[in-house]
């Protein structure tokens, strides 16, 4: 589900506060529902509130002396409890815990803050609120591929660093929570050398997100993903798969518009169609063997897609497998089987199979590392992009 906030308060609740918690949640692209804006021009309804609150994944309660005494915030609030939804008691710190309704006290999340300035920050501390990156990483087909030396690919060296770093490099926008590398659990060494290196970059800060080394029994990553159950809007990337965009400081400025746009198309995509909208995929044209194919419909939609096309041109459209804004209903056992390697070849063409809905977002510029010839253009690519900053010739 798509990560969206339900505001509940009343009308003595500070309107920095409202337009502080809106601005926090706007820059990461979620969306947050104040059913007090609509009220300026019409009335709404508690069937429209009600509509708007169980379509929510989180709902804040806002503390006030008025609140406290709203049978409308009562009514949200039991709505909100027996529809499970995560919720939040933001309170004043004046306001001591004894003096507030049974029903939250010692309850639920509680976020405080001294000032509605505060509330950034408050907010910051009380959790990741963005989205989480799965990269199927040591053990699966395709990660552990071993270039020479006994090394697998995605940890050869692109600069002074691994391909893997570079990956999660790429993933540094600003929106998402952290890496959760999934390896598998078996007598190979290459998980625990995977492990052992990313563990490196972690202590040593050079990476700029966090990363959460997982294990799994399954021999598919599809299977693997779908036991994990992520409750929300979450981003699938392959590990020998780079987002790039040309340029060196402007182009990382670039980069990360480019992913933030993404986000904000799969978000406009999903709030249309909360129902069906499943996944956004990254689409490119400009490569000689594509790793997929679609058929586009209209307004950037896909209606088919074949994973391998055995010829250039018999589609248009290839379609980068490694990277896709997924929801978590895609993971169900209507779309995911056991056999699958694939999430494009089995997953997505179910779901479209089940008149479920998928979107292509146009990123000409990805480097799908298939063998040592790609990498060895990925490494001359990447020190020419560092040789105006730092003088290599």
């Amino acid at each position: 589900m798509t990560r969206k906030i339900f505001l509940s308060y009343t009308g003595d609740v500070n309107d920095k506060l409202v337009k502080n918690i809106k601005l926090f949640f706007k820059a990461l692209y979620i969306r947050v529902y104040d059913y007090k804006d609509k009220t300026r021009d019409h009335g709404v309804t508690k069937d429209v509130i009600e509509e708007e609150l169980v379509s929510s994944t989180d709902v804040f309660f806002l503390i006030s002396d008025q609140a406290m005494k709203s049978e409308l915030v009562d009514f949200e609030l039991a709505l909100a409890i027996g529809n499970k939804k995560d919720i939040y008691v933001i309170k004043p710190r004046l306001i001591d815990k004894d003096r507030l309704p049974e029903s939250i006290r010692n309850r639920y999340i509680y976020i405080e803050y001294d000032s509605p300035d505060d509330i950034i920050n408050e907010l910051s501390f009380a959790r990741a609120w963005g989205i989480n990156v799965y990269i199927p990483g040591g053990g699966f087909s395709g990660s552990s591929i071993e270039f020479s030396h006994d090394i697998p690919k995605l940890l050869y060296p692109i600069g002074d660093r691994p391909m893997l770093f570079h990956v999660i490099d790429s993933m540094d926008c600003g929106l998402f929570n952290k890496i959760i590398l999934i390896n598998k659990d078996d007598d190979n060494f290459v998980p625990d050398f995977i492990e052992y290196i990313i563990n490196l970059g972690v202590k040593s800060k050079s990476l700029p997100l966090d990363v959460e080394c997982t294990r799994t029994i399954e021999t598919n990553w599809p299977m693997a993903l779908k036991k994990l159950r992520p409750n929300n809007t979450f981003m699938l990337q392959l590990c020998d798969i780079i987002l790039w965009t040309q340029g060196n400081g402007i182009g990382r400025d670039n980069h990360r518009k480019k992913l933030q746009d993404l986000i904000n198309f799969h978000n406009y995509k999903r709030e249309s169609n909360p129902k069906d909208y499943l996944g956004t995929l990254i689409v490119s044209d400009v490569y000689i063997i594509p790793a997929g194919s679609i058929q586009p419909g209209e307004g950037n939609s896909i209606t088919y897609v074949r994973e391998n096309p055995p010829l250039r041109g018999l589609i248009k459209g290839y379609i980068n497998t490694g990277a896709a804004v997924l929801e978590p209903e895609i993971l169900t056992d209507e779309f995911v089987d056991p056999s699958d390697t694939s999430i494009l070849g089995g997953a997505v063409s179910r779901a479209l199979v089940a008149k479920k809905k998928f979107g292509k977002y146009d990123w000409e510029d990805w480097k799908h590392v298939l063998n040592p010839s790609n990498w060895k253009n990925l490494h001359k690519e990447h020190l020419q992009r560092l040789r105006p900053r730092t003088g290599i010739v």
